[in-house]
C-alpha cells in the first residue's frame, strides 16, 4: 500500500510472495490495481531479478547476504527478533536504510523512506557500493582452501 501511493511516478514494481504466503490473494489483488506493478509468486530467477532492481524493498532476512553481494540497496524492515540486530547494524553502517520492527514502521514511514532514496541516487549507489565491500561472494572458495 505504501508503494501503491509512488505508482504515478513510472515506477515497475516486481511485489515477490511465497507460494504459501498467507495474503497472496489481497496482494495480487492489491498489486493487479497498481500500474507500473507485477506480483510474482515463487519466483524461481531471484538473481536476475535482484541484478536487474534499483532497490529492494523488504524484510531483513537471509535474502540480506545475497543483496550485499550483488550491491543491491534496500529499505528494510525487521519481521523477526533475530533480524533486528543485524538490520540495525547494516543500517547505521549505511549498507541499508534500517526502518526498524515491523510493528512500529507505519506505511507513511515506508514510502517517505522509499521517496527520500528515489530523490537521492547517488544515495542509492552509495549504499550499494558499500554493500559490495562488504560481501564479495568469494566464502565458499575461502573455506574450501582452508580446509585443503
Amino acid at each position: 500500500k505504501a508503494l501503491r501511493a509512488l505508482s504515478s511516478r513510472g515506477l515497475d514494481l516486481d511485489v515477490l510472495i511465497g507460494a504459501l504466503n498467507p495474503r497472496r490473494a489481497d496482494l495480487e489483488t492489491l498489486v493487479a490495481g497498481t500500474p507500473g506493478a507485477r506480483c510474482v509468486v515463487a519466483a524461481h530467477d531471484m538473481s536476475a531479478r535482484m541484478s536487474r532492481a534499483d532497490l529492494f524493498v523488504g524484510a531483513g532476512g537471509s535474502t540480506t547476504w545475497e543483496r550485499c553481494c550483488m550491491g543491491l540497496p534496500g529499505v528494510v524492515i525487521a519481521v523477526a527478533e533475530n533480524q533486528e540486530q543485524t538490520s540495525a547494524e547494516l543500517g547505521a553502517g549505511g549498507y541499508q536504510l534500517y526502518l526498524g520492527r515491523d510493528s512500529s514502521v507505519s506505511e507513511l514511514d515506508l514510502r517517505r523512506a522509499v521517496e527520500r532514496l528515489c530523490a537521492d541516487p547517488a544515495a542509492v549507489r552509495g549504499m550499494g557500493d558499500r554493500s559490495r565491500e562488504l560481501v564479495d561472494g568469494d566464502g565458499a572458495r575461502r573455506v574450501v582452501d582452508a580446509l585443503m
